[in-house]
């Protein structure tokens, strides 16, 4: 069985990076890499609401 992993926000930038090149600058709202990135922010945000440190896309950690 497969394990299920979150989606981080490094992961959804290279996707939506990756799908903004191939789109000519545009990614479409109902995209994977618009779910993805919602998904990321989404948890992002959850986990800043609980107490953690504030994670924003211009703040990615590397």
């Amino acid at each position: 069985m497969a394990t299920v992993q979150s989606m981080t926000i490094e992961a959804a930038s290279r996707i939506y990076s990756a799908a903004a090149k191939a789109g000519n600058g545009q990614v479409r709202k109902d995209s994977f890499a618009a779910r993805a990135m919602s998904a990321a922010m989404r948890k992002a945000h959850q986990a800043n609401s609980q107490g953690a440190e504030k994670v924003t896309p211009g703040k990615i950690k590397r």
